[in-house]
């Protein structure tokens, strides 16, 4: 598990660490037993799992990419903070490497984007790497996590907010690869942190 402006305490989490008290965390713990049951079709969605500030969505999407998939399937797998990302990716521009950061990301065969629409939003982030990461999985079919503090009406207007005015058509765009890839899911429960 690769992971990019997360803790490392996400390799070692197991099934013991959630607290299964709310009956929408026994959804997204069956989601994870049935994926695991039907790894053959290869038809099941991510999750994009959102809820307030300290709920545990990286936990669940950590656990769901490290315990049930990676251990399964045997395959490597990139979980990173989508706005720690950003920024990295920002700065890849004065070393030219920015194609190849994007690369490695969107053919990874599992893919964990924890807090995304916590960056400051951009049109290039939006547009250049979001879409190009997020199409490409959606061509390939590639498993798919997204954690957030917004569900995804939420999302979709912090995309289509700019400076330039409304960017609403670029935003859709954005969310429809979303959609595509992952079932929408609130986690409730308290403050963790």
């Amino acid at each position: 598990m690769t992971l990019i402006g997360l803790p490392a305490s996400l390799k070692h989490i197991s099934t013991d660490d959630l607290d299964l008290g709310d009956p929408n965390r026994i959804e997204i713990y069956n989601y994870l037993n049935d994926y695991q049951k039907n790894l053959e079709t290869g038809t099941q969605k991510g999750l994009y799992v959102f809820g307030n500030f300290g709920v545990g969505e990286v936990l669940f999407d950590g656990l769901s990419s490290k315990s049930f998939i990676c251990q399964v399937r045997q395959v490597n797998d990139h979980c990173f903070n989508f706005p720690t990302f950003c920024v990295d990716i920002k700065n890849a521009i004065n070393t030219g490497t920015v194609k190849e950061q994007i690369d490695q990301i969107k053919q990874s065969e599992i893919l964990v984007l924890d807090d995304i629409g916590a960056e400051q939003q951009s049109p290039w982030i939006r547009d250049d790497v979001l879409q190009v990461i997020l199409q490409y999985r959606m061509q390939e079919n590639l498993l798919t996590f997204f954690t957030s503090n917004l569900d995804v009406k939420g999302l979709e207007e912090h995309f289509a907010a700019s400076r330039s005015g409304d960017e609403t058509w670029q935003a859709k765009r954005v969310m429809e690869r979303i959609r595509y890839l992952a079932r929408e899911i609130h986690l409730q429960g308290d403050n963790r942190r």
